[in-house]
C-alpha cells in the first residue's frame, strides 16, 4: 500500500465551493465556465456574450474582470446574475477584499435564502469583513534564500514584525497557521461558525486571524487573513513552532511574480509580463489555480499545488485513458492524509508518465492515479501538480499578471 503524505493545507472551504453556476449559452453552452477555463477560451476566443467575456476575464486575472462582472450584475437574467455574483466573491477572496465578498454573499442570501454555501460562507466573511482589505504597502523586487523540508519550499517571512518560516502553498485558498504560532506572532484569533474540508474531504473546524503586517522580501502587505488550525492537526504536527504557517494564494497573487531556482534563490515582485490570453497557461478555476499539460495527445487541467511534495492524478484522468489504466497499471491503494483524518483510496500506478508543461518536458515516476474523488475539485481537474514535478526544472516562474507558468 502506497502512502501519499503532503503538508499542504488543501483548504476547500464551502465558501470556495460555490459550484452551482448557470451554464453559459451560445458558443459555450456545453461548458461550465467555472471549471473549464481553458476550454472556454478555445470555444469563445475574443468574442462571445458578456457572460463569456466576464468569465474569461475572471479566469485569466484580467484587470477588466471586476467591471465586466459588475456590468453583468446590472444587465443579466437571474441565472447569469447568480454566476456573476459567485465569480465576484471568488475574485474578492483571492485579492483579500473581504468586505466586498461579504456584501455579495449577503446579496446572494437575500435572493436565495436556502443557499447552503452562502450560509456557510457568512460565518467566515462576517468576521473578515470587520478588517480592512489586504493591501500592498511596499512592493520592491528582491531575492531571498529558501529552504526545503519534506519536499516543500519554506520562505523567510515577517509577521507583525516577528520572523518565521512559512511554506509556500499555491494549492491553499487561504493562508494558514497553527494556534500557537498565531499567539506567538501576535494575531487575534476568532472562532467562526463554519467548517472547511481538507484534502480527504474530512471536516475541519476553523478559526481565523488577521495579521496587521506580513513581509516577504521587499514586499510588505497589511491586513492578511490566516485560517487557524490546532497544533495537533496536520500539516503542522511535529514542525518547529515558527514553521507552522502557510502562504496561500491571496498572498502569492499580491506578490504578482515569484521565481525560484535550484541555487536556493527565491525572487519576488520582479517585472511581470503582459496578459496575452492565447499564451496564458494559468487560469483561476473558481478559487483554485490551474494549468495545462499535454500527454499522449490529450490536454490535462492540473491544480498548481506547491504545497504538495508529490503530484497525483485524479479520476478524470482515468476516464480519459481507460485503456492505459487497464493495460499498464498496477492496481492497489493509496493513503491520502489531510488535516482531520486519513483515508485509503483505490489507485492505479503507471511506471511513468511524460508531460509537456510550461514549455518543458517532465516525468511523473511513478504516476499514481486515484480512482475515487476526494474533494470537489477532483471531479473536474485531472490531478495536482506538486513540487516533485516543478523542481525537475532549474527555474520555475509564476506570473500572475501574464498568467503564465514557465519552467526552464
Amino acid at each position: 500500500m502506497r502512502r501519499f503524505l503532503t503538508r499542504t493545507a488543501a483548504f476547500l472551504l464551502s465558501i470556495a465551493a460555490l459550484t452551482a453556476h448557470a451554464q453559459s449559452d451560445k458558443t459555450a453552452e456545453s461548458l461550465n465556465p467555472s471549471h473549464n477555463c481553458f476550454q472556454l477560451r478555445s470555444a469563445v476566443g475574443q468574442s462571445g456574450n458578456l457572460l463569456d467575456k466576464a468569465t474569461l476575464a475572471f479566469a485569466f486575472n484580467d484587470a477588466h474582470a471586476e467591471q465586466l462582472l459588475q456590468d453583468l450584475l446590472a444587465s443579466a437574467n437571474s441565472d447569469e446574475k447568480n454566476q456573476a455574483r459567485e465569480l465576484l466573491i471568488y475574485l474578492y477572496l483571492r485579492s483579500g477584499r473581504y468586505q466586498q465578498a461579504f456584501k455579495h454573499n449577503e446579496a446572494a442570501l437575500k435572493e436565495r435564502p436556502d443557499d447552503v454555501s452562502a450560509h456557510n460562507a457568512a460565518g467566515l466573511l462576517s468576521t473578515l469583513a470587520k478588517y480592512p482589505a489586504q493591501t500592498v504597502i511596499v512592493r520592491r523586487a528582491s531575492s531571498l534564500r529558501y529552504k526545503v523540508e519534506d519536499g516543500n519550499l519554506f520562505l523567510p517571512v515577517s509577521v507583525n514584525g516577528k520572523p518565521a518560516n512559512f511554506m509556500m502553498d499555491s494549492g491553499a485558498n487561504f493562508s494558514a497557521m497553527s494556534e500557537n504560532a498565531a499567539k506567538r506572532l501576535g494575531l487575534v484569533v476568532h472562532d467562526i461558525k463554519v467548517s472547511g474540508t481538507d484534502s480527504t474531504g474530512g471536516e475541519v473546524k476553523l478559526q481565523v486571524g488577521v495579521a496587521k503586517q506580513l513581509a516577504i522580501g521587499g514586499v510588505q502587505l497589511a491586513s492578511v487573513a490566516f485560517l487557524i488550525v490546532r497544533d495537533d492537526q496536520q500539516p503542522f504536527v511535529g514542525s518547529p513552532l515558527l514553521e507552522r504557517g502557510i502562504i496561500g494564494l491571496p498572498v502569492l497573487v499580491a506578490l504578482k511574480t515569484v521565481r525560484w531556482n535550484q541555487n536556493w534563490t527565491f525572487d519576488v515582485a520582479f517585472p511581470s509580463g503582459e496578459l496575452e490570453l492565447n499564451k496564458s497557461n494559468l487560469c483561476f478555476d473558481g478559487a483554485d489555480l490551474a494549468t495545462e499539460a499535454e500527454t499522449r495527445g490529450e490536454t490535462l487541467s492540473l491544480l498548481v499545488d506547491t504545497g504538495a511534495g508529490e503530484s497525483r492524478l485524479w479520476p478524470p484522468f482515468a476516464k480519459k485513458f481507460p485503456e492505459l489504466i487497464a493495460a499498464s497499471a498496477n492496481k492497489g491503494s493509496t493513503t491520502v492524509e489531510g488535516i482531520s483524518r486519513e483515508t485509503i483510496l483505490g489507485s492505479a500506478t503507471l511506471q511513468e508518465l511524460k508531460l509537456r508543461l510550461g514549455g518543458f518536458y517532465v516525468v511523473m515516476r511513478p504516476a499514481i492515479i486515484l480512482l475515487k474523488e476526494t474533494t470537489g475539485k477532483s471531479h473536474w481537474l485531472d490531478g495536482n501538480l506538486g513540487m516533485d514535478i516543478l523542481n525537475q526544472s532549474l527555474t520555475v516562474t509564476l506570473d500572475f499578471s501574464a498568467m503564465t507558468l514557465e519552467l526552464k
